[in-house]
């Protein structure tokens, strides 16, 4: 699934849906981009790098969320360096974070084993977060279109009927 890509009535998907192709534990993720790294206390399979100067448009901050790195069970497949509760690290661009896998919160429902990817906006200080944090990634409305980071076309506007592959 592409951004964008409405594939159940009601709900718009707000990232990137990468498939390996593997048993889950066995397709490694890295980070895309050098930032802080957040892994909340918690989630089992995500983490978030928080990315102080957007390469696109260096006056704002983002962040890259990565999710489903788990087995079905809630087995995480993060790497121990970043266990719950980890808040700022900072990780390089090309930093192994985990492993795809296949959990969705429910043991009972799997999701297919991939690593769902999203660019999510920040959404400043406020009183419930004196420092910086980000919006909810659930929201399309707080993620950014994948496309012009990776020059290809990876949103449902653009790519409306094929499939993304990476070479």
């Amino acid at each position: 699934f592409i951004w964008g890509d409405s594939f159940r009535p009601g709900h718009t998907h707000q990232g990137l849906d990468l498939f390996g192709g593997a048993e889950p534990g066995v397709t490694p993720i890295y980070a895309a981009y050098a930032g802080y790294l957040t892994r909340l206390e918690g989630w089992k399979s995500s983490q978030i790098i928080r990315i102080p100067e957007d390469p696109l448009q260096p006056d704002r901050q983002i962040w890259t969320y990565y999710t489903h790195m788990a087995r079905s069970d809630g087995e995480s497949f993060i790497v121990q360096d970043f266990p719950p509760g980890t808040s700022e690290v900072y990780v390089e661009a090309s930093t192994l974070l985990g492993y795809q896998g296949n959990y969705s919160g429910d043991p009972m429902t799997p999701t297919g084993v991939h690593l769902h990817f999203s660019i999510v906006l920040d959404q400043g200080r406020s009183a419930d977060h004196p420092l910086v944090w980000f919006r909810n990634e659930l929201e399309v409305k707080n993620t950014l279109d994948p496309s012009v980071y990776f020059g290809l076309p990876l949103n449902a506007d653009e790519n409306p009927t094929g499939i993304s592959i990476c070479d």
